[in-house]
């Protein structure tokens, strides 16, 4: 078999792999996520449910803790 026949088998395959498993792994978001006009990631973040989870230390995130081996230690960041 030759390098033309194998690739034109692989495409094929692959595109077949994709149309069937696009639609259920790779889904358009079904509710809004984005914001209109001259809204700020920032603003957008602070009036999500994330974000105001986020601001009130409601997520459940690891503590924040020194890294090693670094001087400058990184601090949390405030929205």
């Amino acid at each position: 078999m030759g390098t033309s026949t194998v690739s034109g088998i692989v495409e094929e395959m692959c595109s077949a792999i994709w149309d069937a498993l696009q639609g259920e792994f790779m889904a358009f978001p079904s509710r809004d996520v984005g914001a209109y006009g001259r809204e700020s990631d920032g603003g957008v973040l602070g009036c999500s449910a994330f974000g105001s989870r986020l601001a009130e230390g409601n997520l459940n995130l690891p503590v924040i803790c020194p890294f090693p081996y670094i001087a400058r230690q990184l601090t949390a960041i405030n929205f």
